[in-house]
């Protein structure tokens, strides 16, 4: 960890997660504002996300100022006028946005007069960020701040009249989360009849940003405690600007949660007929889900293997699914570095009963089991599904349930929750 901060050293600079999500709208472009070395690791970590998400079109909207020690030590603001000015005269994109790195930040380059004059002068909208590099050190989502500059930039002022079958969700970074994920949400909220579901800020154009001030509600979703407030703040300011309500804060992660949360939404929204209909409809699908995992997963004796952090995830709803699925939960391992006492008071926290032993590292045995599960496993000759942080909705339940079944099937000795 970066001292007095919440942020991991090795994955919590905002530069290149903040370029990413900027640079998903392919009529953008983003101007790094650090050295060579920055600009290259941000476009060879955009370049793989372009293969693996559809909402990532190109990769030639990225460029770099590539300032270095003259910079370092005399500041390097005419060199990001000088290329942001560049950049708008050979492209002319929809927008441009700043994204200056640790250096600009402990030089003190005043990027954002540098933005306000370049705007002035060139008529095009200049978003600079904040927190630079690592400089942030309570933030860690920082595809979130780049959603809610564009926002305030391009939504915020633009209110017109509220279209009741739209809503936004604010804090699901696609870049992350990917879209399956995305798509179960989306199922809740289009059956409780939203016809458009917005996800800034990845892949959004400046006309969406505006047609986006009609929704006519927000929705949260937070993946850790330390966004969570991150997320809440957004909300809270998007509800107020726009004059929406906030629908929930509440993350619909396995059967039971996902039925609660359709009936509040629904309630909430007028619309019970609608969210029981959803609750039937897919439940009897959740139900085809389960007797096909029962033939295949019925009587197999499986191992929780839990690493750190473990704090992120929610056990209660893995540990429901597998025992509806006729499962055999017999223990969770603990691997080095997860102190028993600390793990089973967290656990116990949630005000439900642990339904197996715990096993401490010391006492750690992958000999009695049929196969394994968990985010951090060692790889050892026994089948392996790495899960992912949540399960969202009765269809992420469903592709859960198919995964598990899949590995012990298969004897995959590593496959994936969420591809």
């Amino acid at each position: 960890m970066i001292r007095h901060s919440l942020r991991k050293k090795s994955i919590h600079c905002n530069l290149s997660e903040s370029a990413i999500a900027a640079a998903s709208n392919p009529e953008a472009a983003v101007v790094i504002h650090a050295p060579m070395s920055c600009g290259v690791y941000a476009v060879d970590r955009f370049y793989h996300r372009l293969h693996r998400w559809p909402f990532m079109k190109r990769v030639d909207n990225i460029f770099v100022t590539g300032i270095g020690e003259g910079e370092a030590v005399f500041g390097g603001a005419g060199a990001a006028e000088a290329c942001l000015r560049d950049v708008i005269s050979g492209i002319r994109p929809e927008y441009v946005v700043l994204v200056p790195g640790c250096i600009p930040g402990i030089a003190g380059d005043d990027t954002e007069s540098v933005g306000r004059l370049v705007e002035k002068e060139t008529g095009l909208p200049v978003i600079v960020t904040k927190d630079a590099g690592f400089l942030s050190s309570q933030k860690t989502d920082f595809a979130l701040e780049i959603g809610a500059a564009l926002m305030r930039r391009f939504t915020f002022p633009h209110r017109t009249e509220i279209k009741k079958n739209e809503i936004a969700v604010l804090g699901m970074n696609l870049l992350t989360a990917g879209p399956a994920m995305a798509d179960d949400l989306s199922l809740i909220f289009k059956g409780l009849g939203f016809e458009k579901v917005y996800f800034p800020p990845i892949s959004l154009t400046r006309k969406e940003y505006e047609e986006m001030a009609s929704v006519s509600a927000v929705y949260g979703y937070w993946r850790t405690e330390g966004k969570k407030k991150q997320v809440e703040e957004l909300v809270e300011e998007c509800s107020r600007q726009l004059d929406v309500p906030v629908l929930s804060m509440d993350i619909p992660d396995g059967v039971e949660k996902t039925e609660a949360f359709v009936r509040t939404l629904s309630e909430k929204l007028g619309r019970r007929e609608k969210g029981e209909r959803l609750i039937e409809t897919e439940k009897e699908k959740m139900r085809k889900s389960l007797r096909e995992a029962q033939e295949v997963l019925r009587g197999v004796r499986v191992s929780l293997v839990v690493g750190q952090p473990y704090s992120h995830c929610d056990f209660f709803p893995v540990f429901d699914l597998l025992q509806k699925s006729g499962a055999a939960l017999t223990s969770i391992l603990l691997l080095p570095g997860v102190e028993e006492e600390k793990f089973t008071g967290w656990l116990s926290s949630f005000g439900k009963r642990i339904p197996c032993p715990v096993v401490p590292p010391d006492r750690a045995d992958f000999t009695g089991m049929d196969m394994l599960i968990g985010r951090y496993v060692p790889r050892i000759e026994k089948p392996l599904l790495i899960l992912s942080y949540r399960r969202l909705g009765f269809t992420g339940c469903s592709r859960f349930l198919k995964e598990l079944s899949l590995t012990w099937k298969e004897k995959r000795r590593m496959n994936y929750e969420k591809k």
